[in-house]
């Protein structure tokens, strides 16, 4: 019955598809350039949430499935012109990649402590409303870009809905009907989605294999309107997105519904089982071509593959980084490589050896380029040398602290896995090394907002006052400083040894013993 859903959802997309894009691929060009039309159709707030001017920001080599700052990429900007209207032309795209398109601020409305709905604007992020789309050389859309008001949300209120029209404009349709089935499935399936059973058996019919399913007849559907590689790269990205959802899925249920009893060896095997079958399922076929373009298939198959060799990035990252670099096709090799380091760099025991060796491994300057950025965090290296605030407005730098052991904790105010660090770990370390004067404990919050950070502060939940308690000068995630280390979430912990360089970070200093076997470690080779 639900799957009947699937269908009439399907039918009634593609019955409203525009005309223009049953001729997409008939006009299409060699050039090199992509040409965007945008109406932005305002639909709350009044003229205050009017939108002045929107951003696109491309990347010709996709390493993450969300808009990652951090990596690089190029930006165009264009203000709104006076037949209401954004007009860009993205130059020099010579292959497919991927764009997202929004404002450099967040808008919306929020509710104050006596239940008024005031307007707000957060200029510490990108607010985008196209997410990682796909682009072609020679895409000439129109974009018509509704934003309105969402009633069921209370920070993040405003929703964004396209439609797309002209040279190329499938693919972004397809793109936007594939996010909304998804959406349905997941209404539809609240509460037989699970694909684990733990009575050792494949739960048939879930969610994530029913979105395979039923994307791959959207996508389909519009088969004759894409070009053969952007049709390869939708269901990579389609299949990719579903089995990374499963395997998320996969990695709680292991760790938080088994109960006493799911703890036996009986538990433990059940487990086994399901993961063997989990991961034995054929999925379909994925082009080399779209396996390299593909923003979301290099996750899926570096989770694939350490499930399927029984090796964690974490605890297994030599035996892992030995497989992956022995992958024949050198062009993936190197983008896996760079995607294994970027995404456990803070993980990973064996950084440094293998940061070494993958730089003189990979050939492509993109990659090379991400890897460089990435020196900041090489155990040993020169720590930044910060300047920032304390709630008084006192410069704190990191050399007033020379030849000393410096802890730092990232945080922000709101995060419950920095509330808990703190109360389950750092409090007691704290506490513990109070009267140790050549240790020093400081706190970095980065919320751009400074009463934001005060009012954390003033809760005693993430922090204590016997810290040095620092904000990043009110620049958020955008301060040299978090941009050096490459920090994109927290609780992030740091180690900075008498010499002013990294001593360890990460999540080895998530654990209170290992926490606190660094800092006697390092005490020690101040004797």
């Amino acid at each position: 019955m639900k799957y009947s859903y699937l269908l009439v959802i399907i039918c009634y997309f593609n019955f409203f598809l525009p005309p223009d894009a049953l001729a997409i691929n008939s006009n299409r060009t060699d050039t090199n350039r992509v040409n965007f039309t945008i109406t932005l159709v305002n639909n709350f707030g009044g003229d205050k949430a009017n939108v002045d001017t929107l951003w696109v920001l491309c990347y010709d080599h996709a390493l993450s499935n969300t808009t990652d700052i951090k990596l690089k990429h190029s930006e165009i900007f264009s203000a709104r012109a006076k037949d209401g209207n954004f007009y860009f032309t993205i130059p020099d795209v010579s292959k497919p990649q991927y764009f997202s398109l929004g404002t450099k601020v967040v808008r919306g409305f929020t509710t104050n402590n006596i239940g008024q709905k005031t307007f707000f604007n957060r200029y510490d992020m990108f607010n985008d409303f196209l997410r990682m789309y796909l682009m072609e050389p020679g895409d000439q859309i129109n974009m018509s870009i509704t934003a309105y008001h969402h009633p069921l949300t209370a920070f993040y209120e405003t929703t964004y809905t396209p439609t797309f029209e002209g040279l190329g404009s499938a693919k972004y349709t397809c793109r936007f009907q594939l996010d909304y089935l998804m959406g349905w499935l997941n209404l539809l399936d609240n509460s037989d989605s699970a694909s684990l059973s733990f009575t050792g058996k494949y739960q048939e019919n879930n969610a994530f294999d029913k979105a395979i399913s039923g994307g791959l007849h959207l996508i389909e559907s519009f088969r004759s309107l894409l070009t053969n590689v952007a049709y390869d790269i939708l269901k990579a990205d389609l299949v990719s997105e579903s089995e990374l959802s499963k395997y998320n899925e996969f990695n709680i249920r292991k760790i938080v519904y088994p109960n006493e009893a799911d703890k036996t060896t009986q538990g433990k095997r059940n487990i086994k089982i399901f993961k063997e079958q989990m991961l034995s399922r054929k999925l379909p076929y994925i082009s080399e071509e779209a396996q390299l373009i593909s923003k979301s298939y290099p996750l899926f198959y570096l989770k694939r593959f350490s499930y399927l060799s029984d090796l964690s990035p974490s605890a297994d990252d030599l035996a892992l980084f030995t497989n992956l670099k022995s992958i024949k096709n050198i062009p993936f090799r190197d983008k896996i490589l760079t995607k294994f380091l970027y995404d456990y760099n803070k993980s990973i025991p064996h950084i440094n050896s293998i940061y070494e060796e993958t730089t003189t491994i990979v050939n492509d300057s993109y990659y090379k380029n991400v890897m460089k950025g990435l020196m900041g965090l090489l155990v040993g290296s020169p720590a930044y040398q910060f300047k920032l605030q304390d709630k008084n407005g006192t410069i704190v730098s990191l050399a007033d602290f020379k030849d000393k052991i410096v802890f730092l904790d990232f945080w922000f105010n709101g995060c419950s896995a920095c509330a808990k660090y703190y109360k389950y770990v750092l409090k007691d370390v704290e506490r513990d090394f109070k009267s140790n004067p050549n240790i020093i404990f400081i706190t970095v919050n980065y919320d751009s907002n400074l009463t934001k950070w005060k009012d954390g502060l003033e809760s005693g939940i993430y922090t204590s006052n016997e810290a040095i308690n620092l904000n990043t000068n009110g620049q958020g995630l955008k301060h040299p400083l978090i941009t050096f280390y490459g920090i994109s979430s927290a609780p992030f912990p740091m180690i900075i040894d008498q010499k002013g360089n990294i001593s360890s970070y990460g999540t080895i200093l998530r654990d209170k013993n290992s926490l606190v076997n660094n800092l006697k470690e390092l005490l020690r080779k101040t004797k």
